[in-house]
């Protein structure tokens, strides 16, 4: 109990540090998204709307394919980061900028040379929407390549605690994207073509300003040219796959759904499902948003084998995100007729809004089921469960979401297109209940075992574990603590004794530092964790604390206050000593 009482506050509080500035970020991508089809919409017409719908399957196919890369090596990253490998972390995140660009290059090729005959895989019929659909492809397809990379460099920065930046950047890049496209496409000849060389121009800025900061920044990150294993890029790959298959699927879901929808209803049921589908990943964003917060979280804690961290940080994401959802839905759903507006559909008009609130209202009622969904994939792939997480995201809405449509869409036309998409994470999830039931010969699921933790997590837990508290005299016992812990455990006595003041010194640096910043509230005592392992006669230290940036190990920082002789010794005996600050917390890993 006392080790989950210890962990539970400084990871609580170092998740809501960071969920803000992740929840704002999907919210302005969300936007992001959606402002080409309310541009054309509001400017343009409906039929402009379908257009734009044409081409999104192609944008969720071309970042999925970039995203395998840029994601998995984001993650690879965090879990290299979270066992003190930075060498290797230095070489995931050029692995996976350089991987990002060759591949992107290819990609954005092939979309300029064959636009007309991928707009016309994607539901496009007539030679007008054929002509309209390839000329935006042409000038949004650089974006595909420029989205990836800021999409990378901002999951890298927020794990760095560079929250605030990566803040900025998707808001800057919502607040240009609308300044350029609608310049563009209201004072040029350009058309819907110049929503797409909106999209390109705002991310080109965009990506600038990332790099500033992260060349700025104290990341330790480092860019080089490496002969990278064919180990390494599968590892990346299977990292991400889950997802980004999952995105993949959607693309060729998304294709046939277009071309049946078209078939049977014609052009413009594109423009009422690209609105709702708008609506519905509105709603849904900011439940993605506390999974991309929570996503380094997993992954330095899997790397560090914190089992009780683990779940409580899912336990804690998940309630933290569906209140958030529910909240964010029920704004979104009470000023529906502005969004209409926003969208320029009316009264009158060529698509009945009432098609649209009811599509919306249908699929937002099953938005927990969702949030699960994507919530548990987060999870899995963080945790380098490939089967679990690819089973998770590709299910729901890529096997059983088809299935359904073609039951229900000739029932019931529209409403059996809403119902299919919400009931598909339903029809899974009972599914999967039952099936978890009958493994586990027992109607009741608990949290471990929705997890699936893996046996070197749940049966690696700290023989010692201390909680030290904001005032200082907190730090008095650890010496006597650490000592009668490693004594007991057979360790030498003087290099018990010698580590116990190591490690006391240590945590009075550490803790001396946030409190002459005044970093720590009142509600927050538990500063500082100490977590000792005993593994194959050695001695592994884990010590972190939620607090600013502050590396005890650098000397340059050095003061009146401690002379960080025991910081020197620590150094001299260890096998291994690493500093690294990660999603707002100090972590420091010593192997003795």
């Amino acid at each position: 109990m006392k080790y989950e009482k210890s962990s539970n506050r400084l990871l609580h509080r170092a998740l809501l540090l960071g969920t803000p500035a992740g929840v704002v970020a999907a919210l302005t991508y969300s936007f992001y998204i959606m402002t080409d089809a309310m541009l054309a919409g509001m400017v343009l017409s409906p039929a402009h709307i379908a257009c734009v719908g044409v081409v999104a399957p192609v944008n969720i196919l071309v970042t999925a394919l970039l995203d395998i890369l840029g994601m998995g090596s984001s993650l690879a990253l965090v879990i290299c980061i979270g066992r003190g490998d930075r060498k290797g972390a230095n070489r995931m995140f050029s692995l996976g900028l350089t991987s990002l660009v060759a591949l992107g290059a290819v990609i954005v090729g092939a979309c300029l040379l064959w636009a007309e005959e991928i707009v016309g895989v994607y539901g496009a019929r007539t030679a007008e929407t054929v002509a309209l659909s390839a000329a935006y492809l042409r000038f949004f397809a650089p974006a595909f390549l420029l989205d990836s990379l800021n999409f990378s460099l901002m999951k890298t920065l927020r794990g760095h605690g560079r929250n605030a930046e990566s803040l900025v950047a998707s808001i800057a890049n919502l607040v240009l994207k609308v300044l350029f496209s609608y310049a563009l496409i209201r004072y040029s000849s350009l058309g819907l073509a110049g929503l797409g060389l909106g999209s390109t121009l705002s991310q080109a800025a965009v990506l600038v300003f990332l790099l500033v900061v992260l060349y700025r920044s104290k990341t330790g990150l480092h860019f080089g040219f490496f002969r990278y294993r064919w180990a390494e890029i599968k590892k990346v790959v299977k990292l991400a796959l889950p997802s980004c298959g999952d995105q993949l699927a959607d693309s060729v879901v998304a294709c046939i759904i277009n071309n049946i929808l078209v078939s049977m209803l014609g052009i413009l049921s594109l423009a009422v499902y690209a609105v709702v589908k708008s609506m519905r990943d509105m709603i849904c964003c900011v439940g993605r948003g506390v999974g991309w917060s929570s996503s380094p979280l997993f992954g330095l804690l899997y790397g560090v084998r914190d089992n009780n961290g683990i779940k409580r940080v899912f336990s804690s994401s998940f309630w933290l995100g569906l209140a958030f959802t529910a909240v964010w839905a029920g704004a979104v759903l009470a000023t529906m007729p502005l969004w209409l507006k926003l969208f320029g559909i009316s009264a009158g008009g060529e698509v009945d809004p009432a098609l649209i609130r009811q599509g919306v209202y249908i699929v937002a009622a099953f938005f927990p089921l969702q949030f699960l969904c994507r919530q548990l994939t987060v999870f899995f792939e963080a945790t380098e469960r490939f089967g679990r997480s690819l089973l998770n995201a590709v299910t729901a809405d890529s096997i059983i979401f088809p299935l359904l449509l073609l039951l229900l869409l000739p029932m019931w036309g529209y409403v059996g297109l809403w119902l299919s998409w919400g009931l598909a994470f339903a029809v899974f999830y009972l599914c999967l209940y039952a099936w978890m039931c009958w493994q586990n010969k027992s109607p009741v699921i608990s949290l471990d075992q929705l997890l699936s933790l893996p046996s070197m997590i749940r049966e690696h837990v700290p023989k010692l574990d201390i909680s030290v508290r904001s005032r200082e005299q907190g730090v008095g016992n650890i010496a006597e603590r650490v000592q009668e812990f490693l004594n007991g455990e057979g360790i030498e006595r003087r290099t018990a004794y010698i580590t116990a003041l190591c490690l006391e010194e240590l945590a009075a640096d550490m803790v001396s530092h946030a409190q002459r910043l005044a970093d720590m509230p009142e509600e927050y005592q538990e500063l500082l964790d100490i977590k000792l392992f005993v593994e194959n006669g050695q001695i592994s230290v884990n010590i972190r604390n939620a607090a600013q940036r502050y590396n005890p190990l650098d000397f340059e920082l050095d003061d009146e206050t401690f002379a960080k002789v025991g910081v020197r010794m620590a150094q001299k005996m260890a096998h291994h000593i690493e500093y690294n600050y990660m999603y707002k917390l100090n972590v420091i890993d010593i192997v003795i």
